[in-house]
């Protein structure tokens, strides 16, 4: 597989000899400050063309790069009718590539994508960023009212799992637990907020998040894991009772927020009992 640094350079010639390519610039996790390298960096280039049929149309420009082994095109409006069309590939050598191309007229729109470098500019057309650094991604801290909602609403929803459990409804299940991991995506981010003035970027997803845990939570984190039998769903479902707990109070201890003490009181006894409910068919009833 073809290094980082191989890949940049190829979207650099590619773009110094094609007189139709009028800038390049980078977008995505490299660009962002100390970037994680590994063998799963991707690139992610954006030519700016005076001709997008060039490029969309005749893909002619692929080979440089290699075959793709798998690929997804999309087209995504930007500003006042103006377009960007994106060629996401896996190429032949494992190496993903996600390029995208916009009109040089629409190049003053270049700052609708917050956070990007310049790489070639032949023109001087690409309006300079507005930020150079992470801060456009930075955690918000959360108002009171948003605090107290969220945890009340992940505790609601914890009826939909045991429901669903018990009922052998699996596949909804594993829907309502993305619904708490919404939840808890965003308790997460508040909480390693607080201990970084929420000056903190945690990725597209929390895709950073773990990472930034202490050990004591990252291990509450792993038990909220499921694995594939009723009691490990139930163990699982314990585990984001817990770290939700844990979570909550830390935020209040910091922001002063009400933590809803009688909301997880009541629901964990909902939990304890729902788990144990007989589940007999009742009899007909009459509307």
């Amino acid at each position: 597989m073809r290094t980082i640094q191989q890949a940049i350079d190829q979207a650099k010639t590619l773009t110094y000899n094609n007189k139709h390519i009028r800038a390049l610039i980078f977008q995505g996790s490299l660009i962002m400050p100390h970037p994680k390298i590994d063998a799963f960096t991707d690139i992610d280039p954006l030519f700016i063309v005076d001709d997008l049929n060039m490029f969309i149309n005749d893909e002619s420009w692929i080979e440089l790069f290699g075959t793709p082994i798998a690929r997804f095109n999309d087209k995504i409006d930007i500003s006042q009718g103006g377009e960007c069309y994106t060629r996401l590939m896996i190429m032949d050598d494992h190496f993903k590539i996600d390029a995208s191309f916009m009109h040089v007229k629409d190049a003053r729109f270049a700052n609708n994508f917050l956070l990007y470098k310049i790489i070639i500019d032949k023109d001087n057309v690409v309006p300079k960023p507005s930020f150079n650094d992470a801060s456009a991604f930075y955690v918000n801290k959360p108002s009171q009212e948003t605090y107290v909602k969220t945890i009340q609403t992940f505790f609601f929803d914890t009826s939909y799992v045991i429901k669903s459990l018990r009922r052998g409804e699996f596949f909804f299940t594993r829907h309502m637990y993305h619904v708490l991991n919404q939840k808890l995506k965003k308790l997460l981010s508040w909480y390693v907020g607080v201990f970084n003035d929420f000056n903190i970027n945690i990725g597209s997803e929390g895709r950073y998040l773990f990472d930034m845990l202490d050990k004591k939570t990252r291990a509450m984190l792993l038990e909220t894991f499921a694995g594939k039998t009723m009691d490990d769903n139930f163990k699982a479902l314990d585990a984001y009772v817990n770290l939700v707990g844990h979570l909550g109070r830390t935020i209040e201890k910091h922001l002063g927020y009400p933590y809803p003490y009688q909301t997880e009181k009541d629901m964990i006894r909902y939990i304890e009992e729902a788990t144990c409910r007989p589940l007999e068919t009742q009899p007909d009833i009459s509307l």
